[in-house]
């Protein structure tokens, strides 16, 4: 059902039924059916060209943040690396206990916060970058000594876990400012 609706200067009386009537129009249609619709400014209408934006803001203000194409991607990698590096674990039949125990290991990081946030910030990020456990693992097989390789997995499924929800490195301004958060 396409709705009439009326124009800017018009003489449409502004009353409250048909501001009711054109807002409960334009929550109800969804962006695939009407490209178009009225909302109630100034006391007149206009066209609002951007519905699918409007959805996204009300999402917004409802609590629910939408999710952008390489933020998810980034999630998606961390998933990845976590259940590889979890595989790999398994694979060499490493002990349970030392992953369970080690798991949490690099967010000792985040003591360095009690320093202040901008040495926190380094340290935390210094503990969550995927180099250094990438480095150990490519030592180890060059070396042959594969007594890191246990520890380096454990790392890199911390780093992975941590991607795949959502934290990242972190901004010395407050600690819940990530790389991620800004994607």
């Amino acid at each position: 059902m396409k709705a009439v609706i009326p124009k800017k200067g018009t003489g449409v009386p502004n009353c409250r039924a048909r501001r009711t009537q054109l807002m409960a129009l334009s929550i109800s249609t969804s962006w695939h059916e009407e490209a178009l619709y009225a909302t109630p400014y100034s006391g007149h209408y206009f066209y609002n060209l951007s519905l699918q934006k409007e959805r996204k803001r009300q999402k917004h203000k409802m609590g629910q943040k939408p999710i952008s194409i390489p933020k998810l991607f980034l999630h998606i990698e961390g998933l990845g690396i976590l259940i590889a590096a979890v595989g790999l674990y398994i694979y060499l039949h490493a002990s349970g206990w030392l992953f369970l125990l080690l798991l949490l290991a690099p967010d000792l990081g985040m003591l360095g916060y009690l320093a202040n946030s901008r040495i926190g910030a380094v340290i935390y990020n210094i503990a969550h970058l995927e180099t250094i456990p990438l480095m150990l693992l490519f030592i180890s097989f060059l070396s042959g000594w594969a007594g890191i390789i246990p520890f380096a997995l454990i790392w890199l499924a911390h780093i992975g876990m941590d991607r795949a929800v959502g934290y990242g490195l972190k901004y010395p301004a407050l600690f819940q400012d990530t790389h991620l958060s800004h994607v």
